[in-house]
């Protein structure tokens, strides 16, 4: 039998990460973060060494990473492996930035004319 106060329903878990319960589920469904135990009323819930993995996943996702690589990182997370992600996103975001700096210069261009 397992000691319930060690662990946190989804529900408290969501709430502490300003979430929703149905984002775990989702998670969960994907394989992307899985309860420690789901108690016989299926009831998920989470210890406290998950409260490390939830917050990695929902800063990576802030950073914009897609689920499938935030996942891929966590099977596979090396001190290199983190680098080279990070390198990548922080590649693809500047890319952004400047693809976005050029449409709001077009659009200043074509206020100008107007004016």
């Amino acid at each position: 039998m397992v000691n319930k106060s060690n662990f946190f329903y989804a529900s408290d878990l969501a709430q502490l990460y300003n979430i929703s319960k149905q984002t775990l589920i989702f998670y969960d469904k994907k394989d992307l973060f899985k309860p420690d135990y789901v108690d016989s009323n299926g009831y998920r819930m989470y210890s406290l060494k998950q409260f490390f993995i939830l917050g990695i996943i929902l800063d990576l996702k802030t950073m914009g990473f897609h689920l499938n690589d935030i996942k891929n990182f966590l099977e596979h997370r090396t001190p290199d492996d983190t680098l080279s992600l990070l390198n990548k996103q922080l590649h693809k975001l500047t890319k952004q930035i400047e693809l976005t700096t050029k449409l709001c210069d077009n659009i200043k261009s074509k206020i100008n004319t107007i004016n």
